[in-house]
């Protein structure tokens, strides 16, 4: 996840970096700013990608665990606890938001990977 995170923010960053405007056409300051762009959003999108991937497999271990059995319910409730979770200083709407789109992407993930 953090990988494939780190891979998706530096392509962000990467168009973020060629499509700002510099006030001085050079070719040196495009390439420092596209780096520059780069660094930025690549480290972010993959820890971000990289914790929830750590919270999300930790609840749904534990949901496991407790319930004695993996389906595809556990994993959903572990997507929609990690969202809350993740997104749970933002206020209330958003980390519903986020709850029922982790919760939605975990039981997509949970039916792909059995049916595959």
């Amino acid at each position: 996840m953090y990988l494939g995170g780190l891979a998706l923010g530096g392509l962000w960053g990467m168009r973020e970096g060629a499509r700002r405007p510099l006030a001085v056409s050079n070719t040196r300051l495009r390439i420092n700013s596209i780096l520059n762009s780069v660094t930025r959003r690549g480290t972010f999108i993959g820890n971000s990608a990289g914790v929830l991937a750590l919270v999300y497999n930790g609840v749904n271990c534990s949901i496991d665990a407790m319930r004695g059995k993996h389906d595809i319910l556990g994993s959903m409730g572990a997507g929609g606890i990690t969202g809350v979770l993740y997104k749970s200083t933002a206020g209330v709407k958003p980390a519903l938001s986020a709850a029922i789109f982790m919760s939605g992407v975990a039981g997509i993930w949970s039916y792909v990977k059995k049916i595959v």
